[in-house]
This record gives structure tokens, sequence and C-alpha cells, in this order.
């Protein structure tokens, strides 16, 4: 069966792309529409596409889009009143993923010898979070299955949505930065010596700034390997830090206080924790089991940290506010929709609302953030090399005068 590349839209208006198999161009349409979405393209792969398809299988897990184009699928046909071993039968065939393929047949085969979707799930936890396992168990038992798995595609999408704009916000400045460190270690390994035989070889007396630019470039000749060592020193270093708890702690308290980026981190780990609590609460699961999975789903340790603290608190009988504020993360505003969401019934409402508002904050930090870093970073950059400029001109500037003579 023949693979294909799509684009469509959603009924949400969100740009799906990805590749599945079909018998043509039609079927694979008329799929798509079928579970409502807007076709914008259908294309085949090119065969280097395809290559490189199979390759990039081989070294890497499953990529999240897949899982949520699976999820979106299977809810939509399981709406359709489609029985599920069917359902997952047809999205085993349609993934272009082989490893994802074999799991989907082996979840199928679980089904058939009696297990729930949601305990078969539970066998990839790499692949399906608890969060995930947890609303489809919820579903199981509610009679909505259809329902949650929609509710899990809409929140996947909305993650991966956030998780984009915030790699964008560092993305540009770090390749800039990356780019700009290596044209001056190319100056000044390969450019710089061949002016500095022509200096030192002249009885002219340096400036302070060619001397400067001389001595550093000897360094970086001669010790190269030195810092390349505290590199690797460094990064070894970073990653034993990681995989201890009080390390990770302190490198997720790190990026929250950065003065450039911290407040885009927290406000897209605020829109992820309050529309991931206000699905699960919608569904029915009790808060301090829904405070539960949504830490776990959580990368930073210091957020983690703070929603132990706040099921503690509510064990004992406070509200989950109290806990909130005195963490010094959440700002007010968040914290009084909160306190009115409880008082009124309607926490659910007022976390989406407060997720809405964020994913809105988050777009507009990063079109700032990239707005004032990228003039700052060629400021300095342009700096950097007009030192390198004047340090290589004022001595030649200084010859001419003597030739003059």
């Amino acid at each position: 069966m023949p693979k294909f590349r799509y684009r469509a839209r959603d009924r949400f208006g969100s740009l799906l792309a990805g590749t599945v198999q079909a018998d043509g161009r039609m079927v694979l349409a008329q799929n798509l529409k079928r579970l409502g979405y807007n076709v914008i393209s259908i294309s085949e792969p090119h065969p280097i596409e395809k290559a490189f398809d199979r390759f990039t299988q081989r070294i890497r897990g499953i990529p999240r889009q897949e899982v949520l184009v699976v999820t979106r699928q299977l809810g939509a046909m399981l709406g359709a009143n489609i029985p599920i071993l069917t359902a997952l039968e047809s999205c085993a065939e349609q993934t272009p993923i082989d490893k994802l393929r074999q799991i989907l047949r082996h979840i199928t085969d679980e089904i058939r010898a009696g297990r729930a979707l949601s305990q078969a799930l539970a066998l990839y936890p790499k692949i399906f979070s608890n969060l995930f396992i947890n609303l489809v168990q919820v579903g199981e038992n509610t009679g909505g299955l259809d329902e949650s798995l929609t509710r899990l595609s809409e929140l996947g999408t909305r993650e991966q949505q956030l998780r984009a704009k915030v790699r964008s916000a560092f993305t540009y400045p770090i390749v800039l930065l990356l780019a700009g460190i290596a044209v001056v270690v190319f100056l000044l390994v390969r450019i710089i010596p061949q002016f500095s035989q022509i200096f030192l070889s002249s009885d002219v007396p340096l400036p302070l700034p060619t001397k400067i630019l001389l001595s550093f470039s000897g360094f970086l000749q001669t010790f190269w390997w030195l810092i390349l060592i505290a590199l690797l020193a460094a990064g070894f270093a970073l990653r034993r830090l990681w995989f201890t708890e009080t390390g990770r702690y302190y490198i997720g308290l790190f990026f929250l206080r950065l003065p450039i980026g911290g407040d885009l981190i927290l406000k897209a780990i605020i829109a992820s924790l309050t529309r991931s609590l206000a699905v699960l609460i919608r569904s029915g699961v009790p808060i301090l089991q829904a405070l539960k999975i949504v830490e776990q789903t959580m990368d930073n340790l210091v957020i983690v940290r703070v929603l132990q603290n706040v099921q503690g608190q509510i064990t004992e009988g406070k509200k989950l506010t109290e806990p909130l504020a005195m963490s010094g993360f959440f700002p007010p505003m968040v914290i009084q929709m909160l306190s009115a969401g409880e008082d009124s019934g309607k926490l659910d409402q007022m976390l989406t609302d407060i997720a809405d508002f964020y994913d809105i904050e988050v777009t507009t930090t990063v079109d700032n953030l990239t707005s004032l870093l990228e003039p700052v970073l060629l400021l300095m950059m342009g700096g950097v090399v007009a030192f390198i400029a004047l340090s290589v001109l004022l001595p030649i500037f200084n010859l001419v005068k003597v030739f003059r003579k």
C-alpha cells in the first residue's frame, strides 16, 4: 500500500500534517473528510524523503505527532460507532511508523484477549502518559471513550503548539549565537595568525587591542584541546547533575529565574498545567488524583514539588489556591481566578480560561523576545567583529606611517 503526505485542518482550524498509507489519493481524501478534516493537499513523498524516513525510524522513537494522529482518528471512528477493534486495526494500517503499527496491533490483540483499552495502553508507559491512560479509563467507565480521546487529541495539539512556540523563541538566538562564535573562532585560528607574523616581524609597537587579540588567538591555537576538555567536562557534569533529584531541582529553578526567557518558560508551564487539570476535572477526575496525574507530566522539578505540596495541603483541608499562592511562582491573577472558580464550582472553566490567556501570553512573549534578542545579538556580534577589525587595522596604519618616513 503506497504512502501519501497530507496537509489538512481540523474543526478547530489547527493545521495538521503527516504521512499515511492509503489505496489512493481519493481514498485518503475521503477518509480525512470522514474524520472531519478540511483537506489542503495530498502528495507522494519524494524517494529521498522516503529513504530518510526509514532511516530516522530506526534511530529514534515514535514521534508525538503520530500518536496524536492515531488518537484523533480513533476518537473520530469510535464517535461514528465503529467497533474499537476495527478502529484500532484501521489506525494500525494507516500509520507510517512501523513501531507504532506493531504497538497498535499488540494493543488490539490484548483487547481481544479481554483487556480494557486503558490496561493495554498501560503496557507502553513511554508512549502513552499517565494522563492519557487515566482519561481513557474515565471514558471507559462513563461510556464516553470517544469524547475522552477527542479531548486528549485537542490537549496534545495545544501542548505541541505551546512547545513549538517556546522552542522557536530560543532556537533562533542560539543558532545566531553559535554561528557568531564559529565565525569569530575561524577568524582567530585561521586569519589572525597570518597577520601576526607580519606584525611581529616589524619593529612597529603594537596597540593594546592588537596585543589582546594576538594573545587570545595564540591561546586558542595552543590550548584548544584544554577548551575542548573543559566543555566536555562541563557537559558531563551537567548530565550527572540532571540525573540527581537535587540537580534537576536547581536546574529547573535556574531556568525559571532566567532574566531573559524565564518568564516565558513559567507562562508555558502555567498554560500546560492548567489546561491538563481542566481536562481531567471536566472528565470527572477528583482534584487530588488530577493533581497527581499532572504532576507526573511536568518536566520542571520545582513545579513538581509545588504540586506535591498542594496535594498535601488539600488533604489537610485547605483550598487549592492557598499553597499555590505561597509558592511564589503563580501570579496573583491566576490565584484570584482559581479562587473564584473554587467558590463558584466552575474550577474547570476557570482553568481553561487561564490556559487560553497564557497561550496568548506565550505567543506575545515569544514575539517580543525574538524582536528584542535579534538586535542585541547582532549588536554583540558586530561589536566583536569591529574589535577584531580595529585590532588588525591599527598596526597596519602604523606600518604605513613608518614606510612614509
